[in-house]
């Protein structure tokens, strides 16, 4: 069994279903962003940004996107297969980042999510 993070991404799989039945065009529209030609920091922030206000089901959610009270922690494919200890390094510093502009007001949630043009595979 795959001990680390790195070695569970090489075991994804292509997922047969996926590859015939595709994503909605709204997250095609977002991958497009997400998986373009090395995208900054910011520019996955606001693509994920820009879906959430957008298309998130939760009311919620899409008004704290709109008002910037959400924090993300964004893993490229290069933080996921470098070592275990790096990724919780990047997670836990941005926990941080969100806990500091918690504590003023700024932010009120916090979200970790991947940049992996692979989201295809099982």
């Amino acid at each position: 069994m795959p001990e680390s993070v790195a070695q569970l991404i090489e075991a994804l799989k292509p997922d047969p279903w996926r590859d015939e039945v595709g994503f909605s065009s709204e997250l095609e529209e977002a991958h497009k962003l997400l998986f373009g030609r090395s995208p900054s920091k910011d520019a996955l922030i606001k693509a994920v940004n820009g879906w959430v206000q957008r298309y998130q089901p939760c009311l919620f959610g899409r008004v704290a996107a709109k008002s910037g009270f959400l924090s993300y922690c964004i893993l490229t494919e290069a933080d996921l297969t470098a070592s275990d200890e790096s990724i919780r390094a990047k997670i836990k510093d941005a926990r941080l980042q969100w806990t500091r502009e918690a504590f003023e007001g700024k932010k009120n949630r916090s979200h970790t999510g991947h940049s992996l043009p692979r989201s295809n595979l099982a």
